[in-house]
């Protein structure tokens, strides 16, 4: 299964961290857009690109559904992806099943 998940969402839908953590990075890839990396700690990290506006600071702590941006306004999804130990798992085992 695909490490990466596009999430369908409505254009300038707020952005939420799915876990407590530090904001470790932020900046801007080629294809992928803006992004942010959150730490969570015990070597896990989540990811969100194809950012519009970013709301957070690089070493800002957060809390889990703290708002850390909107997606950018030419697109209807984001990217998203969740790391352990350097290689990227299954989002899907560690977020909340839908109801």
């Amino acid at each position: 299964m695909c490490a990466i998940h596009r999430l369908m969402a409505h254009i300038w839908r707020v952005v939420v961290s799915v876990a407590p953590g530090v904001v470790k990075r932020i900046g801007d890839m080629r294809g992928y857009g803006r992004y942010v990396i959150i730490s969570h700690g015990e070597r896990f990290v989540s990811v969100y690109s194809r950012m519009g506006e970013i709301r957070v600071k690089e070493g800002e702590s957060i809390p889990s559904g703290a708002v850390i941006g909107r997606i950018d306004d030419g697109s209807r999804s984001i990217h998203f992806q969740i790391g352990h130990g350097g290689k990227p798992v299954d989002p899907l085992k560690y977020l909340p099943q839908r109801s």
